[in-house]
């Protein structure tokens, strides 16, 4: 929320968000806003040539069946937008890549096997039109210690240098899933407010956080 009378009111503008993301609306404000960030915010069009970039991701839409999608090394000097998955395990998976499942996922993973949250983060990728998505325990070698240390090291570097990160802080462990609806709980009603300042630059009032709209 904005108020009139602030000095942020000419540069910024109040959008108001939708509270359950497995509303329909949800993931299609998804889309629309980043849709706009990409044409009208020079800064996040760049592409960054030295960026540090994962060798592997899910490819989700490769494989023609909406039930499959394949394990894909890319080229490290590619410029593919991709999204990354933030998550909390909470338990052990039992689809995950290791040295003797390496080759059997790069021709074809079921989504059946995989847990709720990394299914509807697939989902959730399609729907945007991104093809490429990182999953920790899918795109690194989980037995093998070498390159776990190497893909820890550049971990912050891939979130980073993603187009979109699906941030899961709903669920406690990876069968929960996102995508639910009777998620949903009334959030309390805080407000919080924070400087805004244009082009980093000194600042031009304060921008207020309201809970969200619920559909």
């Amino acid at each position: 929320m904005i108020y009139p009378d602030d000095l942020s009111a000419d540069h910024a503008i109040a959008r108001s968000i939708v509270g359950n993301v497995s509303a329909p609306r949800s993931l299609q404000q998804i889309r629309e806003r980043l849709a706009y960030c990409l044409q009208y915010h020079e800064r996040c069009r760049v592409q960054n040539p030295s960026a540090i970039r994962p060798a592997r991701f899910l490819d989700v839409n490769s494989t023609g069946s909406i039930d499959v999608v394949k394990l894909r090394t890319v080229d490290l000097d590619s410029s593919q937008p991709y999204l990354t998955l933030s998550y909390v395990w909470g338990q052990d998976q039992a689809t995950k890549t290791t040295l003797s499942t390496i080759a059997k996922h790069e021709s074809g993973i079921s989504i059946h096997s995989l847990p709720n949250t990394i299914r509807d983060a697939i989902a959730v990728t399609r729907y945007i039109g991104v093809n490429l998505l990182w999953v920790d325990s899918l795109c690194i070698v989980q037995d093998d210690p070498d390159e776990l240390l190497r893909e820890i090291a550049d971990m912050s570097f891939y979130y980073g240098n993603s187009l979109l990160t699906l941030s899961i802080s709903s669920a406690s462990h990876c069968n929960e899933g996102f995508l639910k609806y009777d998620r949903y709980t009334e959030p309390q009603r805080i407000q919080f407010s924070f400087p805004f300042a244009r082009d980093f630059g000194r600042s031009h009032g304060h921008i207020h956080l309201l809970p969200p709209e619920r559909p």
